[in-house]
């Protein structure tokens, strides 16, 4: 039974960190599947699993990683057993949530593996809170370090439509 390398998240928006983690689990894997989905635990989510699905080809990804929603995911109907979840922690903090995210996975969905990168200190401080901050601060240079082009200037469309 081939394993299915998936790395799920509300991505809003991918970040320079997250795709910290992509390049390094898409070096070690066969293929890794980007999933963009709602995390009902996070308030103020700025895009839609399909936005961020298009955010995403901002990155230069490496071939063997695709995107796509978690509806879209679904619909390929893999059995659970098959899934490895690959997760990106930072710190203390992220490890004792992603404990609580794998104890949620297995009692649900019967997810049992799962496949841990450790980030660098360079991405350590970039986080989806500090981005949508930064974006509604207008500090362009900075936001710039943590997220492509693309997403620093659909952060700034959105944030205008807000104001409005």
């Amino acid at each position: 039974m081939k394993p299915v390398f998936v790395y799920p998240a509300s991505f809003c928006p991918p970040t320079f960190g997250h795709f910290h983690t992509v390049k390094k689990a898409a070096v070690i894997v066969d293929h890794l599947i980007l999933i963009c989905s709602i995390n009902p635990k996070k308030t103020g989510q700025i895009f839609t699993p399909k936005e961020c699905v298009g955010l995403w080809h901002s990155y230069p990804l490496p071939a063997n990683v695709e995107v796509m929603t978690l509806a879209e995911f679904v619909e390929r109907k893999i059995d659970p057993k098959r899934i490895v979840m690959v997760r990106g922690i930072r710190d203390k903090i992220d490890s004792d949530y992603e404990q609580q995210v794998m104890f949620f996975n297995y009692q649900n969905m019967g997810i049992d593996k799962y496949f841990y990168l450790i980030s660098d200190d360079v991405h350590k401080e970039i986080s989806y809170s500090k981005v949508r901050q930064l974006a509604k601060e207008m500090q362009l240079e900075k936001l710039g370090e943590y997220v492509s082009p693309l997403v620093l200037s659909k952060l700034l469309e959105k944030n205008k439509k807000r104001e409005v």
